[in-house]
């Protein structure tokens, strides 16, 4: 059917409401402080309802499903099981760290554990790291939207990079997370609709979409192969090699990735922190199955109708929205444009706050000689963000306009790589007394190092001819192992770590009012 102006009043209200939440918060913010982790005074829910969100964007919406209807049920729950693993360590590790120690930064334990350099690697890693994601996500955005609203994507980049601004510029992280925890919600509902829209168009419903789906293949047939339960780095689906990668990748995505470490920071003390996480490790399996049960319906209806013929170069993120423009009465398309536009907001605005708290935490305020002003930090904070904010629209149209097709790709992979050496650091940190700055400095290099290497060198050539790739979940897992090994054994070449630099920095060197501390803000 396509947009008219129904769809379009849709979008608007729902953007304009959201804008008016925003406004609640623009006079509550009196320093940066309150700006950034909004005073300590968000709730779990709240918290975790903007993790959530925040690590849901229009291309995992659009992707999940996608993915299903190529590739059924290869891999799936493997994140789940990773995420429910890593969830102790994160809780009696990173947040208990980040929580006593008072800070708005996660970078800000670098130094005091190692040095201001590694400080501002780690944070110079985030800042480019962060910004590529957002554009991005920003840009990947526009073009799953553009044909299907019909706004133009250069159009539709400025709409959602100026809207995401305006939410975080208006009321801070506050503002943020409450705008997420209302988007978190018209994901939800949106997808919950779109189901119900999917197995509509099946006649037998459920069980006639089984059967399809069982008949191509598109079962848990996959876990019979003894290939995908070996340890060869070149089965794309190795069930170990995944669950190993995704646990590594869990850590770094919500245990030391300042969009989640800043939620974190924002509510009372540990014990709300780990609710927190939970509301997002828990929330997050109904909307995989959602998408999973949508993916696989579409795979039924494509095949029952033919409309596989219409798949313009096997453009699969272009599923949802073709079905959508077909099958959706007007306004109601409009609602699943919000659904779509609410998953892109919540994590562009989350990144670009992120951004400028790190930009204004580990550089500004920790090479300015004299404290800001309660409104100086303030003017700063906005300014950054609509710094960051300009920077990743920026980006999102050289995406666009460049003649690399692969950017968005290679961009996410890049991504990945770092992170495992980041990730290493903090383990170092947290985990092993005896490393110093130079081991840890060291390590992160080698790390990245044979990371890079693994993903884009390590090849196989295949019987038939084809070029093999390692797991896309291998080169994450020899980052963080590389970080650590090197990092430990090059730390016995420089001098041990002053105590300073131990006490209540490393989980063995707590004093007992230390261990009382932490237990006590845990248990609160």
């Amino acid at each position: 059917m396509g947009f008219n102006w129904l769809d379009y009043l849709v979008l608007f209200v729902y953007l304009a409401g959201l804008m008016l939440v925003a406004t609640k918060f623009l006079h509550e913010q009196h320093n940066s402080k309150e700006f950034f982790v909004a005073g300590n005074s968000i709730p779990w829910w709240g918290a975790g309802m903007s993790i959530l969100a925040t690590l849901v964007s229009t291309v995992s919406i659009l992707g999940g499903p996608a993915d299903f209807f190529r590739y059924g049920f290869e891999g799936f729950g493997i994140w789940y099981l990773a995420t429910f693993l890593a969830a102790p360590v994160i809780i009696f590790v990173f947040i208990r760290f980040f929580l006593n120690l008072g800070i708005v930064s996660a970078y800000e334990y670098l130094e005091k554990r190692f040095s201001l350099g590694i400080r501002l690697i780690g944070s110079s890693f985030f800042l480019l790291m962060r910004a590529l994601y957002i554009g991005v996500v920003i840009y990947a955005s526009a073009i799953a939207l553009g044909p299907f609203t019909g706004i133009p994507v250069m159009w539709l980049m400025v709409i959602v990079g100026v809207c995401s601004a305006l939410y975080a510029v208006t009321g801070g992280i506050k503002a943020v997370i409450w705008t997420d925890v209302i988007q978190l919600v018209v994901v939800y509902l949106g997808i919950a609709y779109l189901l119900a829209m999917v197995f509509n168009r099946i006649e037998g419903g459920f069980p006639e979409m089984w059967r399809i789906a069982t008949e191509r293949g598109h079962d848990f047939s996959y876990l019979k192969s003894a290939e995908n339960w070996g340890l060869s780095p070149f089965v794309p689906n190795a069930f170990f090699l995944l669950l190993v990668g995704m646990f590594f990748n869990a850590l770094a995505q919500k245990g030391t990735d300042q969009m989640t470490v800043q939620r974190y920071l924002s509510t009372r003390n540990a014990r709300e922190s780990a609710k927190a996480l939970l509301v997002d490790v828990f929330g997050a399996i109904p909307i995989g199955f959602l998408m999973m049960a949508v993916g696989l319906g579409l795979f039924a209806w494509y095949h029952t109708t033919g409309g596989l013929e219409h798949l313009a170069e096997n453009n699969y993120n272009g599923l949802l929205p073709e079905f959508v423009a077909r099958e959706f009465p007007h306004g109601f398309a409009g609602l699943f444009a919000a659904a779509l536009m609410a998953a892109v907001i919540s994590t562009v605005d989350s990144g670009m706050n992120c951004l400028a708290t790190v930009t204004m935490t580990d550089f500004q305020l920790r090479f300015r000689k004299s404290p800001l002003s309660d409104a100086g930090s303030i003017f700063y904070a906005r300014l950054w963000t609509v710094v960051w904010a300009a920077l990743c629209i920026g980006l999102a149209f050289f995406i666009y306009v460049s003649a690399y097709d692969n950017i968005a790709r290679v961009s996410g992979q890049v991504i990945g790589l770092f992170s495992g050496s980041i990730l290493g650091i903090f383990l170092l940190g947290m985990l092993v007394p005896r490393v110093n700055a130079p081991g840890a400095g060291i390590g992160a290099v080698a790390g990245g190092a044979v990371a890079i290497w693994a993903n884009y060198f390590w090849v196989r050539q295949a019987p038939d001819g084809n070029i093999l790739h390692v797991c896309y979940m291998v080169p994450i897992t020899l980052g963080v192992l590389t970080t650590l090994g090197v990092g430990v054994l090059t730390s016995f070449c420089f001098a041990p770590p002053r105590r300073e630099q131990l006490r209540g920095l490393n989980i063995w060197h707590l004093t007992e009012r230390e261990r009382n501390l932490t237990d006590r803000k845990a248990e609160q």
